[in-house]
């Protein structure tokens, strides 16, 4: 089995990804619990139904989010249970998933300022890379002497994984952010806003969930 895209199980029967994981209408199968795809104490299951933002952009990831419903739902056990999503909150410690170096990485969320200090000249096809439901960070992968300034890498295995953020009242984590693509050389994430997309995560969450909406 091929490891395509990281997720994040919002719901037993939902799991939010990007909806540049999307490629094709082939099987997908979901793996839950475990960074390792053979791993045998992991569940397993097949997509039943995909939905993708209606203003995604495969050029330039904005709305790179994506919602897929499982064909049964998912058994809750301390290696498996939902995520809330909450926002970025200032000096809150957040942490990044990296499916590529299987590790999860502390970083700072960047104001918003630098965010689009980042992105604001890179042009795909004439559009500004840059949009309000960006949230940036430090990169998590490694940048080479080969890596053009403005190349973006959406097809890394980190790609769908969550950015988490800590809640300083309990220290729960919840998801802020859907992992959308990396630019090494500018050492800078991008991740979509779940606080910015809510509004269709939960609208489509409902109709995914509705029996026989779909």
């Amino acid at each position: 089995m091929e490891l395509l895209c990281g997720g994040t199980l919002i719901h037993p029967s939902l799991v939010l990804t990007a909806a540049h994981c999307i490629t094709s209408t082939a099987r997908l199968r979901v793996h839950l619990g475990g960074w390792d795809v053979t791993g045998v104490l992991a569940q397993e299951r097949d997509v039943a139904a995909i939905a993708i933002h209606h203003q995604y952009d495969r050029e330039t990831l904005k709305h790179d989010i994506a919602l897929l419903h499982l064909n049964r739902p998912a058994v809750l056990t301390p290696s498996v249970g939902p995520l809330c999503l909450g926002p970025v909150v200032r000096a809150t410690k957040c942490l990044s998933v990296s499916l590529d170096n299987l590790e999860t990485m502390e970083t700072p969320v960047w104001k918003k300022e630098r965010c689009w200090s980042k992105l604001i000249n890179i042009n795909v096809n004439g559009q500004v890379l840059y949009h309000s439901s960006f949230l940036c960070t430090n990169s998590l992968l490694a940048s080479t002497s080969n890596t053009p300034p403005s190349a973006i890498t959406p097809s890394n295995k980190s790609s769908g994984s969550p950015l988490l953020c800590q809640d300083p009242r309990d220290g729960t984590y919840w998801q802020a952010g859907v992992m959308a693509f990396d630019i090494p050389s500018r050492n800078t994430a991008v991740f979509v806003s779940v606080m910015k997309q809510q509004e269709w995560i939960l609208n489509t969450a409902q109709h995914l969930l509705t029996p026989q909406s779909w």
